[in-house]
């Protein structure tokens, strides 16, 4: 705990008094000017009148503003404390502000990280403990050591955030992660400029360029087609006939649900309502990386947003497999009000369920595809039969049903002869049935023309077009148009 805290909580009881930590202040400054070297002048008085009063003078080396000035006050005392505060301010401002003008851009959002992060042995922070690691794995990235990191905060200006922003561009990285650099930085920037630090923050104003960004995403965006699903499905029944595989029906309350995986990592049976059909959402298990400690931690919190905090219809699938899991669980002595647990009774990490999974997949004969493949899969089922977007959307607790449609809805394979037939459907509602011609058989050009000379120009389908009488339609056009602006013209003067 930090001396303030101490003395705040010794004055809350009534340990000390106002008067006392007045004088202990007091007397602490005076302590670090006599440091050094810096003597109290002597304090003089004169007569205003019927009033007494005594003035000290404060030099000019000790000024904030470069110029000396007096203090003036009713007693020798209050003069003398006046003095001692102004010119422990004076100079602690002064040190602040060389301080300030070596301060870089990686400092200040280190400074920024260091105000949002735990404090005090606490385990909650301003911010998520799993948002505070990536931004800390932002920082080291792409600020600490960067040309961009080591400019100073006085100094940046837009260009340098432009410049950032570009440089980011050859780095291979999607423009949703530009983004959420871009956004870490600026929230960085508002912090330094609320509390002057910074200039302005520059960074807002800039935009990221999708064009310029790799279009290439590492992470996996695909779905399971339904031949797949009932491949998962058949395999989870064979194999757990054996005993093998219990985290595989995981997967399919994720795929029936749409849940995230951290999400059904934290729910309890006492969130599962069979009876009413609903699975309650408002917490999340989420794991990250500690860089103060340099240890993996893993931790229940609150779900991802407001939005994410939402009750999930179950349809017959979803409670059929949860049932499965909690049969699975029983068979296995477990003893757990988790959803999903080791055999110890503990709540099993991400990565423990993948590495299962994708053996799972490898046997079963499908491609292994993560966790998130369940939301995607769940969002284009539901959509392609006919299942609202705002309900879809609220379901996987969305804010935006752009971001459903988007990022989630995928199409399937089987699905393209039906997307063709509804194509064709929709132009012969309006246009009315069209046969397809055989395509015409190309000419050699060698056989059309002769060394020197250009084939004759003529119509027809499958021939070259005459751009003679391309010309005259233009010009014929063209002359159409400056006729009815000269009407228009002299209708209107």
């Amino acid at each position: 705990m930090d001396k303030e805290y101490l003395l705040s909580l010794a004055l809350k009881s009534g340990e000390i008094t106002n008067e006392e930590m007045e004088r202990a202040a007091i007397s602490g400054m005076e302590l670090e000017l006599m440091e050094k070297e810096i003597q109290i002048p002597v304090i003089s008085s004169r007569q205003r009148g019927q009033i007494v009063q005594f003035y000290i003078t404060v030099p000019a080396r000790l000024s904030r503003t470069g110029k000396r000035y007096q203090i003036v006050g009713r007693s020798e005392k209050e003069v003398r404390e006046a003095f001692i505060r102004e010119v422990y301010d004076n100079l602690t401002a002064s040190i602040q502000s060389r301080q300030l003008e070596k301060m870089t851009v990686a400092d200040g959002i280190e400074m920024y990280l260091n105000y949002v992060k735990p404090h005090d042995g606490g385990t909650k922070g301003k911010l998520k403990n799993s948002t505070i690691s990536r931004y800390y794995r932002i920082y080291i990235t792409n600020i600490k050591d960067t040309e961009f990191g080591n400019v100073r905060l006085v100094d940046l200006r837009l260009y340098h955030c432009e410049d950032f922003i570009q440089s980011l561009y050859d780095t291979g990285i999607v423009a949703q992660s530009i983004r959420g650099i871009k956004s870490f930085i600026s929230q960085a920037l508002n912090h330094l400029e609320a509390h002057d630090l910074a200039v302005k923050n520059y960074m807002k104003t800039v935009k990221v360029n999708p064009a310029l960004c790799s279009p290439k995403n590492k992470r996996e965006t695909g779905i399971w087609e339904d031949e797949e699903v009932k491949k998962i499905e058949a395999a989870s029944k064979e194999f757990w006939e054996h005993g093998r595989y219990r985290y595989s029906a995981v997967y399919l309350v994720l795929l029936y649900t749409g849940c995230r995986i951290g999400e059904i990592l934290a729910a309890t049976w006492d969130d599962v309502d069979f009876v009413n059909r609903r699975l309650i959402i408002d917490k999340t298990y989420s794991e990250y990386y500690n860089y103060d400690t340099g240890k993996k931690c893993r931790e229940s919190d609150t779900t991802k947003n407001t939005y994410s905090t939402r009750t999930v219809a179950l349809p017959d699938r979803a409670i059929k497999w949860l049932k499965e899991l909690k049969c699975r669980n029983v068979s296995c002595g477990i003893s757990s009000n988790f959803v999903v647990v080791t055999k110890k009774g503990s709540v099993p990490t991400q990565s423990a369920l993948g590495v299962s999974f994708r053996r799972f997949c490898k046997e079963a004969g499908v491609p292994y595809r993560s966790s998130h493949t369940c939301r995607r899969t769940d969002t284009t089922t539901l959509l392609d039969a006919g299942v609202p977007l705002a309900e879809v959307s609220q379901r996987l607790g969305h804010s935006k049903v752009s971001t459903t449609l988007d990022s989630y809805y995928k199409s399937k394979n089987q699905n393209n002869d039906a997307y063709m037939a509804a194509i064709n459907h929709a132009f012969e509602d309006a246009y009315g049935t069209t046969e397809l011609d055989e395509a015409p058989e190309m000419q050699d050009e060698s056989e059309t023309t002769t060394q020197g000379q250009n084939p004759a120009p003529s119509k027809g389908k499958g021939n070259i077009i005459d751009f003679s009488d391309a010309v005259a339609v233009r010009r014929r056009k063209e002359k159409k148009q400056n006729l009815g602006n000269f009407v228009s013209t002299r209708q209107h003067p």
